[in-house]
């Protein structure tokens, strides 16, 4: 693993830090809070993933959209519903409102 990721493990949200999730939050805390480098949180401003300046709740929204366009891509809607916890236990064999509705 790269230098970053060392980082990653010796900082840590402490469980008694607030995080204001309608304030602005720099790259580096959203990073810590989600899990990532700063330097990928910087490059998901710059191709437009996250917006700049944005708030804390914005952005774990904007990162979640993200992330579930990259199961869907990968797995279809149905890996979607699993990956959200929502897997198909109807017996209906993946046939429902997951295909027919976009993110």
């Amino acid at each position: 693993m790269g230098r970053g990721s060392n980082e990653m493990k010796k900082k840590r949200i402490a469980k008694t830090d607030e995080v204001d999730l309608d304030k602005p939050i720099n790259q580096e805390q959203f990073g810590l809070m989600v899990g990532i480098p700063q330097q990928t949180v910087s490059k998901l401003v710059q191709f437009c993933v996250l917006a700049p300046g944005g708030s804390a709740k914005t952005w774990m929204q904007q990162y979640m959209r993200f992330q579930l366009g990259r199961i869907y891509q990968k797995k279809g809607w149905q890996g979607v519903a699993i990956a959200m916890g929502e897997g198909d236990q109807s017996g209906n064999n993946g046939n429902n409102d997951y295909d027919k509705e976009p993110l």
